[in-house]
């Protein structure tokens, strides 16, 4: 009897892992786009999809140095907006962000830019005490 059982839920299982991989779920595209024709290596046109970007950003670092959106050009960037006084959310993003940048920190096309939202409290002085935590 349990021979049996077991095999109905292995089969069950099996079923549920084949359908699940069939679905066909698309993510949703949010803020402006719209199609451009372009000139692609070998001078062919075709039609791209232009979708909106992040605008121009200036802000200090934790070493209080300037540092400007364009220290990404020609980067992939992953960008995180954190509060160092966050405890509810912040700390389970950090560790999940963690695995992602150890997967990708020896990329030199890969960037991580953290911005702080709380910047009345975050000063430079604080992001850098919250690096060394």
């Amino acid at each position: 009897m349990n021979k049996i059982i077991s095999s109905i839920a292995i089969c069950l299982l099996f079923i549920t892992i084949l359908s699940s991989c069939q679905q066909d779920k698309k993510l949703p595209f949010y803020g402006e786009r719209h199609a451009e024709t372009v000139k692609d290596a070998n001078g062919a046109e075709k039609i791209d999809t232009i979708y909106q970007t992040i605008p121009n950003w200036s802000f200090l670092n934790q070493d209080s140095v300037v540092t400007t959106n364009k220290a990404t050009d020609g980067k992939v960037y992953i960008a995180d907006f954190f509060f160092t006084s966050c405890t509810t959310i912040c700390p389970t993003m950090h560790r999940n962000l963690i695995t992602v940048y150890n997967e990708f920190k020896t990329n030199p096309n890969v960037m991580f830019v953290s911005h702080t939202i709380d910047f009345k409290y975050d000063r430079p002085y604080v992001l850098k005490n919250m690096l060394k935590n």
